[in-house]
């Protein structure tokens, strides 16, 4: 097979398409207006009145019964109208009479729009590539969509508590895990305590042992599924006189997820506690990577015993009363107090029925979106699928576009495109705080994975290379989202209570033309960018990826799991490009009691580690036609670059892995394996870290693995020569693979082999890597080897001024 470097494919988010275009049309005027972000002072492109649009205006002091011309009431029902519902309806009389010809703009005026159910649009609320549909705030204005409903009625209850009835808690009709106050989200009353001055990892306690209550082995796994464990007493010094009421959110198994899960009782004697239920993700063969395991951080939440420090709150869902310490300077009778009370805000939903039943050409314009529900868990979830509620939700569109928006603090994904999609762009929103993903592309469907038929994910390598039979099916299943755009987004601090939640995921879907490109995301549970269980070909490119894994491990900041080709279909035979990003700072953090992995500073007593079992780029599970190419990969920490099982027709060149404090790459042989390393700069000065680490799940004449491993430059602490590493893992472990190391591990042998035969040992001369400034010096020896330069100037969030030129700056 011919294999061309991935360096010559076209970069894609660099050629305007006709749709990126249209903001910038010749015909509009666009103009910059300066407006206070969340994070400093952000530029939004906002478009001047024109006669070529049709404009309807909406306002918080605004009736339905009105026309929508005007934004200020005028007499004559000619003011502006209240809701999306009745802006929505306006625009179906236009098409129902015949007068909708051109672009509609949908202006709602400044304020908070509280939703008391989810705005919905269908196929009969689509605009036209000639006249789409844009639902935005006014020229100088921000309105905000919220899922929050107020709370009223506040009381003194003792000292600094307060209290209110909710009637609709008490009959039922409603229950939410989120407060806030003045647009703040408080704290539910917890123990142990958050601690602020360390909210990561500080503020846990952690299961002692497993107890067996006699609910019986997981049907599948024929394991115990733990529903009862011990704490230490002097984590809990409070007894709780409703603990049924009560929920353990934990980190369980082998921290790659999070859970809620109700309390079914307490025995204080006994120092146990147990629960309605197993972890939820925990009903397949993954058995102890999701399951309670001794060791695990939680706490426990909603004891009206522990609401004892300002900003937190519970509820007791019996009596109908929520309780209320407010922060100091808060009195609660002359605050806004909102629980969310919906879950989606927006949905566009298609059908499916017949051709061309999308919704198509509808845009949502600098609009800011707060306060929902968060829907997770699901009863059904499984670790890796869309669990949470989305406050914008997309199914069945094409042409349609999220831009200018911020997403703050929403209670699940921020944006989620789910099941089959085309021509989507999200481009140019902020997303803070989301309680799951801040961008997620998923679908579910289930029993295509022979040993794990719950799951949601595609099979496994082994069973992929075993039953080919089998492709045909799944890649039937699975819907197609094809050509959309991601782009120009910061995302960061989401996955407040999914932990398996990244900045921008792919699950459960076949890609085809997809771009993720110029995002800057940071400060994540998990991945900065995964994909996982699908197929096809998604650019990831010119992103700005750091601090990453601040809560999860097993995890990388750009992650591959499952993500396969399908040779019989056009669309699906070519696998990702993953090109000039820079990561760093993939940190890991795991609590199980026993280490698996080397390294991991210790917090809270060595219970908790950090900077543990994380890479940079990490390719779990059969990689299949992969280009890595032009990436800095800085501080992670198992490695620069991970690759493993069955991987196919990998390409890694021209990239630069650096400090990464075991390894700098890190492989796992097993199956067919076809790789090639070339012109790539590892350096790494921590001691006791490693040029490489090589470990074998079966016996593996390298010759079979690597195609090409040379021409690279190689640079060590100083002084001394390239080490190499070869520890089983425990991604071994759990397999129950036999994990040997190859050969002695030296970097003589390792030449002896034939790799690595025309590489260069020696300093690779970065302008200033303290500073995380990685060109080369002219007198780098990388240049005699033919490494090109990246410019790291694209890297990053990019603007639009008002003349069409893009200007970079996160």
């Amino acid at each position: 097979m011919v294999r061309t470097s991935f360096r010559d494919q076209p970069c894609i988010a660099r050629i305007p398409s006709r749709i990126r275009c249209r903001a910038i049309r010749s015909r509009r005027s666009v103009r910059p207006v300066s407006r206070k972000g969340l994070r400093g002072e952000r530029l939004i492109m906002v478009n001047d009145m024109d006669e070529h649009v049709d404009h309807i205006y909406v306002a918080t002091n605004g009736d339905d019964t009105s026309s929508g011309g005007c934004a200020a009431p005028e007499g004559n029902r000619k003011g502006p109208l209240a809701t999306l519902e009745g802006a929505r309806n306006a625009i179906r009389r236009l098409k129902h009479e015949g007068r909708f010809v051109r672009e509609v703009h949908v202006l709602l005026g400044d304020g908070t729009y509280r939703l008391t159910r989810t705005f919905k649009l269908s196929r009969a609320d689509a605009g036209t590539e000639n006249a789409p549909i844009v639902y935005r705030s006014a020229p100088g204005q921000r309105a905000t969509i919220s899922g929050g409903r107020s709370i009223t009625g506040w009381r003194q209850y003792r000292e600094s508590i307060w209290c209110a009835d909710v009637p609709d808690v008490r009959r039922g009709l409603w229950s939410f895990r989120q407060l806030f106050c003045n647009g703040e989200r408080m704290i539910r009353a917890r123990t142990p305590k958050r601690d602020p001055n360390d909210p990561l990892y500080g503020g846990w306690a952690f299961v002692e042992s497993l107890v067996d209550d006699g609910s019986g082995a997981d049907r599948n796994d024929e394991v115990q599924e733990p529903r009862a464990f011990r704490f230490d007493p002097n984590h809990f010094p409070r007894r709780w006189s409703k603990p049924h009421q009560a929920e353990v959110f934990i980190i369980p198994g082998s921290c790659w997820i999070s859970d809620w899960i109700p309390i079914q009782r307490v025995d204080f004697d006994a120092q146990t506690i147990y629960l309605t239920r197993p972890v939820g993700p925990s009903r397949h063969t993954l058995a102890e990577s999701t399951h309670i395991r001794a060791g695990n951080r939680f706490y426990v939440e909603n004891n009206l015993e522990d609401l004892t420090e300002p900003g937190e709150w519970c509820l007791d869902q019996e009596t109908g009363t929520i309780y209320f310490r407010p922060p100091d300077d808060v009195e609660p009778r002359n605050a806004e107090i909102v629980a969310p009370c919906v879950e989606q805000l927006i949905e566009m939903i298609g059908s499916t029925s017949e051709r061309g039943a999308r919704v198509a050409h509808v845009a949502l314009r600098d609009l800011r979106f707060s306060e929902n529900q968060i829907g997770w868990p699901k009863p059904d979830a499984y670790y890796k699928t869309p669990n949470a509620s989305a406050a914008v939700f997309l199914q069945q569109t094409e042409h349609c576009r999220i831009e200018q928006c911020v997403f703050d603090k929403v209670g699940g994904d921020a944006i989620r495109l789910h099941g089959a999609n085309a021509h989507d762009t999200i481009a140019d929103n902020e997303i803070v705080e989301a309680g799951a993903y801040g961008i997620f592309v998923a679908n579910r469907q289930s029993g295509f994975c022979r040993h794990d038929p719950v799951a949601g994910d595609v099979p496994s390598p082994g069973e992929w290379v075993r039953h080919p039979e089998d492709r045909i099916a799944v890649v039937a299943a699975w819907p197609r989202t094809v050509g959309h755009r991601i782009t120009n987004n910061h995302i960061h601090h989401v996955g407040v209570y999914e932990k398996h939640a990244q900045g921008i995921a792919f699950f459960g879907v076949s890609a085809a033309d997809v771009v993720v490109s110029h995002n800057h995301i940071h400060h994540i549970p998990r991945f900065g960018i995964g994909l996982m269980s699908g197929f096809g070909r998604v650019t990831i490119e010119y992103n700005e990826l750091h601090d990453l894994s601040l809560e999860t491990c097993d995890t990388g900041g750009i992650t591959a799991n499952r993500w396969y080709v399908y040779d019989d279909d056009p669309q699906l035979r070519h696998g990702p490009i993953i090109r000039h990003n820079r990561v760093r700072d993939v940190i890991g953090c795991g609590a199980y009691g026993v280490r698996t992995e080397p390294g991991g500073d210790d917090r809270a007593g060595g219970r908790i580690w950090t900077r543990y079992y994380s890479w940079g780029i990490y390719f779990d599970n059969a990689p299949m036609d992969v280009g890595v190419y032009g990436n800095i990969c800085a501080r992670n920490t198992l490695g620069g670059i991970m690759i493993c099982w069955h991987a196919r027709d990998v390409v890694v060149e021209n990239n630069i892995f650096v400090d990464s404090s075991t390894s700098q790459g890190y492989f796992i042989f097993a199956g067919r394996m076809n790789i090639i390393l070339r012109r790539n700069i590892f350096g790494y000065r921590e001691a006791g870290a490693h040029y490489l680490r090589l470990t074998c799940a079966e016996p593996k004449d390298l010759h079979e693995v690597f195609d090409e491993f040379d021409g690279n430059l190689i640079s060590p602490p100083a002084g001394e020569a390239p080490t190499l590493d070869g520890e089983p893992g425990e991604a071994l472990q759990r397999a129950g693979a036999a994990a040997d190391s190859p050969g002695d591990c030296s970097f003589e042998w390792w030449r002896r082999q034939g790799f690595d035969l025309h590489s260069v040992i020696g300093d690779a001369r970065f302008a200033d890597p303290e500073h995380d400034r990685f060109d080369l010096k002219p007198d780098s020896p990388a240049w005699a080897l033919g490494f090109e330069p990246i410019d790291t100037s694209l890297i990053g969030i990019e603007r639009v001024t008002s003349h069409g030129q893009r200007v970079r700056g996160c």
